[in-house]
């Protein structure tokens, strides 16, 4: 997507999958703890971190109401936006290696 000279390149559906794991992981929940959270189904979460299924824009608000992961964090590449303690998480977490995309 480009608009107004500045380009943003959406995240696969396994990328938002897995940064939904990290943090779901860095909460200590479990998969049905995590949805309930967030007012999803278990089995739609599921398909979330596993990228069978596209993280619904009511599913990233829900998120991002309860734990503040913003939008830009879980659809693109832009970590800058997270509270503090998580950027700095997550970004250990890319200095190990363990993500699929910075």
């Amino acid at each position: 997507m480009s608009e107004a000279g500045c380009t943003l390149d959406a995240l696969t559906n396994d990328q938002v999958g897995e940064r939904i794991r990290w943090h779901r992981g860095i909460e200590g929940l479990t998969q049905s703890e995590y949805a309930s959270e967030i007012g999803a189904k278990r089995a739609v979460l599921s398909l979330w971190e596993n990228g069978a299924s596209r993280l619904s824009l009511d599913g990233a608000v829900a998120i991002k109401k309860r734990w503040g992961l913003s939008l830009d964090f879980l659809y693109f590449s832009e970590d800058h936006s997270l509270p503090l303690s998580l950027h700095r998480l997550w970004r250990s977490n890319v200095a190990k290696g363990s993500a699929i995309h910075e």
